[in-house]
């Protein structure tokens, strides 16, 4: 009996520490973090705020308070929240004292960053290993030309 006790009591304590250890932890899931993010890349209190490609965000969207808005490219098959075009029209020619924070999966990512190349709108991107966070500021003058990426690897085995 006394070693059955012994047992659950080492048991419990290990499923408390790893409780713990997991609260702890750093985690991709955690929409706080990437709020944090999101906050450190506005450049103005005018900010708008923006997930790419149907990315649902809701734990971000809770952050927030209901300012993410999901944007989409147009495509014939897709029924976007908003339109992308819309958006980088207004990336273009932004109303004074105007931001935008992008979030895009770092798969979507590249894309979305050449979407901004082909468009001549700068950025600062902050990329972490799930999320990246673009940052397009209405006064363009205050971000480079150009945020270099990493280059794409030959994929071939």
């Amino acid at each position: 009996m006394r070693g059955i006790a012994t047992l659950a009591a080492l048991a419990c304590a290990a499923l408390f520490a790893a409780k713990g250890f997991s609260a702890r932890a750093p985690s991709t899931r955690d929409m706080r973090q990437l709020h944090e993010r999101c906050l450190r890349a506005a450049r103005s209190e005018s900010v708008r705020f923006a997930a790419y490609k149907n990315t649902k965000l809701n734990g971000l969207q809770f952050y927030l308070k209901g300012r993410l808005r999901r944007y989409t490219p147009s495509e014939p098959e897709s029924k976007p929240e908003e339109d992308f075009d819309v958006l980088l029209r207004e990336m273009k020619n932004p109303a004074p004292g105007q931001s935008f924070v992008l979030v895009a999966t770092r798969h979507k990512g590249d894309n979305l960053a050449e979407k901004l190349d082909e468009n001549h709108i700068r950025y600062a991107c902050d990329r972490g290993k799930q999320w990246w966070v673009f940052s397009v500021a209405g006064d363009q003058e205050d971000l480079p030309r150009r945020t270099p990426r990493p280059e794409k690897r030959n994929q071939s085995w």
